[in-house]
């Protein structure tokens, strides 16, 4: 983590204690599967003592309306989401139904950046805002000597490090190397080559980079594949890239989404697969036609 958890600790008491008027905080994640399930499981177990009670909605319950009728007789709730796409869906049912919960959603900054309008019409106001993805400069520091003990420590790079402001930035830097970039480019030459796989690739990246996922049928629908089969045709390699379920594949890292997306996707590509998926995403109400 960016952060001590006695200094997220810290900073979650003085927020609730400074903010007890607020109905909203959200939390800016940058890095996914890095601070966000810390940053939420803290703030799960160190709420504002005995009145406050704490629910972390994981998912979209077939009870929910149940739930949220039960959770409506409790005082003092707070409603955690770290998922964006579940607090959206149905953060409306119950801040209707409990109009004195509090809610406390993990929003990454790609989906923040893409997605700040409906973040605005959407999430109950007032809100505020908490990043909990700061680097101090010995973090800073420790993460260089640590590269350049396993001999990955590129020229510049250093410099680059010291500069950045969270981990994300820090791995998007690494990325930008032009070794890095070589590897990558070796390693994911086969995969670019095959354009059923490469269409794949890409309506995957560009949905994980807007904060979506994006399902075998919905896949199948863009591409006119079957990812899994076809990405499965290169799994050692696609295996860094995405996450190979029962029969289905999500992508791994939106921050490697982030970096491909900008970097290595052909840009006519990238244009006729997303006049393809975004009609689709609107179709789906994923994307706000406004």
């Amino acid at each position: 983590m960016a952060t001590t958890i006695t200094e997220v600790q810290e900073k979650l008491r003085n927020f609730q204690r400074d903010r007890l008027e607020t109905g909203v905080a959200y939390g800016d994640p940058r890095f996914e599967s890095g601070t966000t399930v810390p940053w939420c499981g803290i703030r799960a177990r160190c709420g504002d003592g005995p009145r406050e009670r704490v629910f972390w909605c994981r998912d979209v319950s077939p009870t929910l309306v149940r739930d949220v009728h039960a959770i409506g007789s409790v005082k003092n709730a707070v409603i955690i989401f770290d998922s964006y796409n579940v607090a959206i869906e149905v953060i409306d049912l119950i801040a209707s139904d409990i109009p004195d919960a509090k809610f406390v959603i993990a929003i990454r900054t790609g989906v923040q950046e893409v997605r700040l309008h409906e973040i605005l019409k959407r999430i109950p106001a007032p809100f505020e805002r908490l990043d909990v993805n700061g680097l101090h400069q010995l973090e800073r520091e420790d993460f260089a000597d640590l590269l350049d003990t396993a001999g990955i420590l590129a020229k510049d790079l250093r410099k680059e490090i010291a500069r950045c402001n969270d981990i994300r930035e820090i791995v998007l830097s690494i990325y930008k190397n032009k070794e890095v970039q070589k590897k990558l480019e070796k390693a994911l030459d086969p995969l670019y080559q095959d354009l059923a796989v490469r269409s794949i690739i890409i309506t995957s990246h560009l949905l994980k980079w807007v904060g979506q996922e994006g399902n075998a049928a919905f896949l199948r629908a863009v591409t006119g594949k079957d990812a899994y089969v076809e990405t499965a045709r290169f799994r050692e390699v696609a295996a860094e890239m995405f996450l190979f379920g029962d029969d289905d594949l999500k992508v791994h890292s939106a921050v490697f989404s982030e970096f491909l997306v900008k970097n290595f996707l052909a840009l006519p590509l990238i244009e006729w697969v997303s006049s393809k998926f975004l009609p689709l995403l609107e179709s789906c109400g994923l994307v706000d036609e406004s």
